[in-house]
């Protein structure tokens, strides 16, 4: 029975910590939408740096929607 115990705490610690990471994606992926619309909004900027800096914004979000997706 103790063994059975410790195992259900387990899983439930196991979910727990999965909840938490998903809310901390999700919350990172809403500062990122935020900061792209702030980019675009932004008119007096360097075209070079900005792009770059809206694409690593970009592969940001796709890899936090692929993570929250497949966990």
């Amino acid at each position: 029975m103790l063994v059975l115990t410790k195992n259900k705490q387990a899983i439930e610690g196991s979910h727990d910590d999965y909840k938490l990471f998903q809310f901390m994606c999700k919350l990172e992926m809403n500062h990122i939408y935020e900061a792209l619309e702030g980019q675009r909004k932004n008119t007096h900027i360097d075209l070079d740096t900005h792009q770059e800096y809206v694409d690593t914004l970009v592969v940001q979000l796709n890899l936090l929607q692929y993570v929250v997706g497949i966990v």
